[in-house]
């Protein structure tokens, strides 16, 4: 028990550490990235990596089915089970590299039909689409080994080898970029490092665990295969609308709108995407005990503690939500200069997205813990389709904000109507009002903190200094937003709850 808790602990520590250097090195890369070679490259770096989140669809989520396997064998002790498990898993990710390969070579015959009013010559985009696949690609066929590192409760190795090599990796490509100003040979380094961060993981894994033997002609047991089997088909849609739901904003844009606003938009994103990241990290202290509390809780009271976790996703995503629309423009001017940014409408848009995404967090561990994946699954049918309909016909009747208008549509009828529904019938066997009209007034706090707030940050924008006037923005946000709140909330079972789980976290750590 004990040393699972330093597994834990130095697990967390090392996440949080390791996310923060890349987070900030990111930041260095892609500035220089667009001082050097401008909009345009950032813009088919974007699309391509949207490319490249399509073609992990051959994944299917088959790790995660032979990884659950796997902790059941680790726990056990069983050697074979894991020598079967793991010989699986090297078959199964070296047919997926190859899958990667071949689709992503097939991939370059249209690749310029994605791009509006094209700027680059088709030959330079296509040999820059296939160094992304490679890069992606030899990740599959060496990291598979390093599944039982983190099956052992050690993936803090991992964290901090990737960390060291990823670091020296992005300074490299950051000197390339200073010095040679070639996109070819910054995604050459990508790859080298890529490569050499997975064979270090390789061979840490092979001399930690020397009795796990890879044999191609080993075969899993049926009843094991049928498990995976299971496990991928209940994963399998849930993986494709995800893939279809954040894989395709780039490739819209791109196409309908220019490969210049799909640069400017993956700038908001990878800010947003770094918040979310934060956000995630801040919650997992909660959500982590949140299965054991619903299999060992009465459905009364599993409803009560999902209240008090979905009025904590409120609480930070809601105050994420203020502190984004105040400052993501203001920080863009800071970071990349002035006149990078989207419009006011398609900004907003972003983050209400954001929110709706962050908000349903309560809903999916809740789901997650239940054992409803094959309830919803119609939603996971439904969502991707609406989100692709609607954004391509808006895009072309009104822009850029069309595409997020279109994920709009799309997560006020999956993430705020359907799951939730879903979740109140099959497992709370509840009337679904109640967290209906909880959600309308939250967002319409959220909503008038945002706009008072937002105010407020013009007034600031009249000291001369940026950064201070950023600053004294940021500060108010977050006073008004915790004043207001506790004014609202501060007699709630709720609010008390999540002030003494935020202070464990915050002790914890």
């Amino acid at each position: 028990m004990e040393s699972r808790i330093k597994n834990t602990i130095k697990n967390s520590f090392f996440a949080i550490i390791s996310q923060l250097i890349i987070i900030i090195l990111n930041f260095i890369s892609r500035s220089i990235f667009i001082y050097v070679l401008g909009q345009e490259y950032l813009g088919i770096n974007g699309l391509f990596s949207n490319i490249l989140t399509m073609l992990s669809l051959s994944e299917m989520g088959i790790g995660s089915a032979i990884v659950f396997n796997l902790y059941k064998a680790v726990n056990e002790n069983d050697n074979k089970k894991i020598n079967e498990l793991m010989s699986f898993y090297a078959k199964i990710y070296k047919i997926i590299g190859l899958l990667m390969l071949v689709f992503g070579f097939i991939c370059t015959f249209f690749i310029q039909f994605l791009i509006k009013d094209n700027p680059f010559d088709i030959n330079f985009l296509k040999i820059s689409f296939l160094l992304l696949v490679i890069n992606n690609a030899s990740s599959y066929f060496l990291s598979y080994r390093s599944c039982i590192i983190f099956a052992n409760q050690k993936d803090w190795i991992c964290k901090l080898s990737n960390m060291i090599i990823q670091s020296i990796g992005l300074v490299v490509q950051i000197i390339v970029l200073l010095l040679l100003k070639n996109y070819l040979v910054y995604l050459v380094v990508q790859i080298i490092f890529t490569v050499l961060s997975n064979l270090t993981q390789y061979i840490i894994s092979k001399r930690m665990y020397p009795n796990i033997i890879i044999s191609y002609k080993s075969h899993l047991s049926p009843e094991l295969f049928k498990d995976i089997v299971t496990r991928v088909k209940a994963l399998m849609l849930h993986s494709i609308s995800t893939a279809i739901n954040f894989g395709t904003d780039n490739i819209i844009i791109s196409k309908f709108v220019g490969i210049v606003e799909t640069g400017l938009y993956s700038n908001y994103s990878m800010i947003i995407n770094t918040l979310n990241g934060f956000v995630t990290l801040m919650l997992n202290g909660v959500t982590a005990s949140m299965g054991n509390y619903i299999v060992s809780m009465t459905k009364e009271d599993t409803y009560g503690i999902f209240l008090k976790l979905n009025f904590i996703c409120q609480y930070i995503y809601g105050l994420s939500a203020v502190c984004l629309i105040c400052l993501i423009d203001r920080f863009i001017n800071l970071w990349t200069g002035v006149g990078n940014n989207l419009n006011i409408y398609t900004v907003i848009l972003l983050i209400i997205n954001f929110y709706i995404l962050g908000v349903r967090q309560s809903i999916m561990i809740t789901r997650n813990a239940g054992g409803l994946y094959t309830n919803d699954q119609i939603v996971a049918i439904i969502k991707p389709l609406i989100n692709l309909c609607f954004s391509i016909i808006f895009v072309i009747k009104i822009g850029l904000s069309g595409v997020f208008l279109g994920t709009l549509i799309s997560q006020v009828v999956a993430d705020i109507i359907l799951y939730p529904y879903i979740l109140y019938k099959n497992f709370f066997e509840k009337d679904i009002i109640s967290y209906y009209i909880n959600y309308i007034k939250f967002f319409s706090i959220v909503t008038a903190i945002s706009v008072g707030c937002f105010y407020i940050g013009i007034i600031m924008d009249e000291i001369s200094n940026v950064f201070i006037s950023f600053v004294l923005t940021m500060l108010f946000c977050v006073f008004i937003y915790n004043f207001i709140i506790f004014i609202l909330y501060k007699n709630s079972s709720e609010f008390e709850y999540a002030k003494n789980i935020l202070k464990k976290i915050i002790l914890r750590r």
